[in-house]
C-alpha cells in the first residue's frame, strides 16, 4: 500500500523544567507549601509592577498592607485567594470511604462547590485582608495582572503541518465497555494513514498531521486508583491487579497501531499510571513495551507539556487545571477559563491547594 509522506518539522521537547530532580525530591515530604506561594509571588511581582506602570504611570509606589495608612490610596501586590465554604475536607473523604455520609451530603458536589457563602481574600507577604463589595476597611478600585511573557512573533509563512489532539480515552480493561473507544481509535489509525480513502491526497489534513498528542486520562479513574495509592495497592486481589495490567496492555496496543504512522506524544492525566501530583512525570516506558519499540516515534512527556514544532510554541495540559477552576468558580466555559489563565499568567492557579502539587523549594515553581 502506498503511504503518504508526512511533513517533517523541527521538534523540541521543552519539558525539562517540569522534570523532578534529585534535589527537588530530597526531603520533599517534610516541606510546607509556603515556599511555592512565596516563590510564585516573587517571580510575578516584577511583571505586575510593569503592568502597574503601564496602566497607572511610572511614578506609582508599591506598598505592603501593613504600611498603609487609613484612607490611603496605594498600589499593593499579593495573592487573591477564594475561601470556599463547601470545600471538601479530610474528614469528609474518610466518611465517604467508610460509607458514613453526613446529612447534608451532596453526591453532585464535586461537579461544582460554588456557593454564595464564598468570599475573597488578598494576601501579601505579611498580612491578609478580606475583600468585599462594600467595605470600609479595604476598597479595590482596579486589578492589575502580570504583563505577558515575551512571545515569538507569529510565523509569517505556513508550513502546512498539523498537530492533532485527543483526550479522555478512559479505558477500563473491559472489552464491552471499551468497544466504542477501540473501534474509534482503529478508524482514526486508518484515517491517519489514508487507508480509508481510495487515493492518496497529499493536501488532506490526515496526510499533514505531524504529531498526535494524547492528553491524559487514558485509563479510567476507577481502574487506576490502585496505581495512585500504596494502601490500595497492598490490598489488591489478583483479579483487580490483572484487570489494571490488561487496561495498560490495551492502551499499549492502540498506541502501537498509530506510532508507526505518526509521532505520538503521551501526556499523563488523572488516573494514569504515574505520579498524580502536578507536574505529573512521564509514564514509564515499561508500561508500553509495544509502543516503545517504535523508538523516537513515541515521546513520554510531562503534564504540563511544553514543546516547539517548527516556529510555533505549544503548552498543553491534560485539563485538570481547567476542570478544577470550573468546580471553584461560576465560569462554565472552559474556553473562557483558558483565556483567564493567560491573563493571570498562571497555568494552574489552584495548585497545590485543590490540585495536588509537588512541594518545590530549591527552584522556581514551573506553573507560572
Amino acid at each position: 500500500m502506498v503511504q503518504s509522506e508526512r511533513i517533517d518539522l523541527n521538534y523540541m521537547n521543552r519539558c525539562k523544567k517540569y522534570l523532578l530532580t534529585p534535589q527537588d525530591k530530597q526531603d520533599a515530604f517534610e516541606r510546607q507549601y509556603y515556599h511555592v506561594y512565596a516563590t510564585r509571588l516573587e517571580a510575578l511581582k516584577p511583571r505586575i509592577m510593569e503592568g502597574g506602570k503601564n496602566m497607572l504611570g511610572s511614578d506609582i509606589e508599591y506598598k505592603q498592607l501593613e504600611d498603609l495608612e487609613m484612607y490611603e490610596k496605594a498600589f499593593v501586590i499579593g495573592t487573591i485567594e477564594k475561601r470556599i465554604s463547601k470545600r471538601p475536607g479530610v474528614l469528609k473523604e474518610i466518611a465517604e470511604e467508610e460509607l458514613i455520609l453526613p446529612e447534608d451530603y451532596d453526591g453532585d458536589e464535586m461537579m461544582s462547590i460554588v456557593s454564595n457563602k464564598d468570599f475573597l481574600e488578598f494576601e501579601d507577604e505579611k498580612q491578609i485582608v478580606k475583600l468585599e463589595i462594600k467595605s470600609d476597611v479595604f476598597n479595590v478600585e482596579q486589578i492589575i495582572w502580570p504583563t505577558p511573557c515575551p512571545q515569538r512573533p507569529w510565523p509569517s509563512t505556513k508550513t502546512g503541518g498539523v498537530v492533532a489532539f485527543i483526550s479522555g480515552l478512559e479505558l477500563t480493561g473491559d472489552a464491552v465497555n471499551d468497544a466504542a473507544v477501540t473501534t474509534a481509535f482503529e478508524l482514526m489509525s486508518r484515517w491517519l494513514n489514508d487507508e480509508i480513502s481510495d487515493h492518496i491526497d497529499q493536501t488532506s489534513i490526515c496526510s499533514r498531521i505531524e504529531r498526535l498528542v494524547v492528553l491524559g486520562e487514558s485509563i479510567a479513574v476507577g481502574q487506576a486508583q490502585e496505581f495512585a495509592s500504596a494502601v490500595h495497592y497492598l490490598n489488591l486481589t489478583y483479579k483487580e491487579a490483572s484487570s489494571n495490567v490488561e487496561t495498560i496492555a490495551i492502551l499499549d496496543t492502540l498506541l502501537s497501531r498509530v506510532s508507526n504512522k505518526v509521532k505520538v506524544d503521551l501526556v499523563p492525566g488523572i488516573g494514569d499510571p504515574c505520579m498524580q501530583q502536578m507536574p505529573q512525570q512521564p509514564i514509564h516506558r515499561a508500561c508500553l513495551p509495544r509502543t516503545s519499540a517504535s523508538g523516537a516515534a513515541l515521546s513520554l512527556v510531562t503534564n504540563p507539556y511544553e514543546f516547539t514544532l517548527g516556529d510555533l510554541d505549544f503548552l498543553a495540559t491534560s485539563g485538570q487545571n481547567i476542570s478544577d477552576l470550573r468546580r471553584l468558580s461560576a465560569v462554565s466555559s472552559s474556553c473562557d477559563l483558558m483565556k483567564h489563565i493567560l491573563c493571570w499568567q498562571h497555568i494552574a492557579p489552584t495548585c497545590p491547594d485543590t490540585i495536588d502539587g509537588f512541594p518545590f523549594d530549591k527552584r522556581l515553581t514551573p506553573y507560572k
